[in-house]
């Protein structure tokens, strides 16, 4: 399969990461440093990004905190 990349101006790029959302995931916990990286380059050129494993760590906060009061409160 042929590629041909076309790099963007800068002021065309900042324009079009304006307009996007990125979801950002790794299972790796190796991958954390990179992720933040990647993350923190998207969100200064102007897209919003969305990190998958802070969402999961809060559910799972979240989860404990309500089993722990329903074991509490319940049982």
């Amino acid at each position: 399969m042929a590629c041909a990349v076309r790099r963007l101006a800068l002021d065309v790029f900042a324009r079009w990461a304006a307009t996007r959302t990125v979801f950002l995931s790794s299972e790796m916990r190796e991958l954390g440093d990179l992720r933040q990286t990647v993350s923190r380059a998207l969100r200064d050129a102007g897209s919003s990004v969305v990190v998958l494993a802070a969402i999961r760590e809060r559910l799972d906060l979240e989860g404990r905190f309500v089993n722990a009061w329903i074991e509490r409160t319940l049982l």
